[in-house]
């Protein structure tokens, strides 16, 4: 498996290694321009966008706060894996090695577990959730920073947490829904948790 891995994270890092993909990485991975371009789009959909995809994206939010510091301090530490760039000597680091370990990747679980938030409450666009989480988590790879178990890893741990997550955020509107505001968000939630394109 470890074989595997290696040239799995040698094909995207040094085979498929050109200018344009470069700067296509650097920019969705590591760019703060980038970033600060998604959190202006998100700011403008909570102010103008439906209740639904408010609620999404305050639920891909909680997310991420809760997943991020348990993937860093707890996750990490605990299966001790060192970033390849701390083991292997022919890597290209286009934007630095990063900490010690590396498994699993925040990057990886945070962008999986978001993505997930979205896809449960705004389902037509889960393909385009997919695609994103998918670049960020290639991403990685390619630039030298994690393993592709790294990725696979926060991946499944963000996808299935962020599903925990959302099961117990329905369960505690559920239980608050005599509420009018709780009522409006546990038809929310009940809607994300009925598999259908919506």
């Amino acid at each position: 498996m470890e074989a595997i891995d290696k040239a799995i994270l040698y094909f995207f890092n040094r085979d498929l290694a050109n200018p344009v993909l470069d700067t296509f990485f650097v920019t969705v991975a590591e760019s703060k321009i980038f970033l600060a371009l998604m959190l202006i789009v998100a700011a403008a959909i909570v102010w103008r966008g439906s209740a639904k995809v408010r609620i999404a994206l305050v639920v891909a939010a909680v997310c991420v706060a809760l997943l991020d510091p348990l993937t860093h301090y707890l996750l990490k530490p605990f299966f001790g894996r060192p970033r390849p760039c701390h083991t292997l000597g022919d890597i290209r680091l286009l934007v630095g090695c990063g900490g010690k370990f590396g498994f699993p990747s925040n990057h990886a679980v945070n962008i999986f577990a978001a993505m997930t938030a979205l896809s449960f409450f705004v389902r037509k666009y889960i393909w385009l959730f997919a695609t994103i989480a998918a670049l960020i988590g290639i991403s990685r790879i390619y630039l030298g920073r994690h393993y592709p178990a790294d990725v696979l890893a926060g991946a499944i741990v963000g996808v299935v947490l962020a599903a925990i997550i959302i099961y117990l955020l329905s369960v505690i509107v559920l239980k608050l829904k005599s509420n009018r505001f709780f009522r409006m968000l546990d038809n929310h939630f009940k809607g994300a948790f009925t598999w259908r394109r919506n």
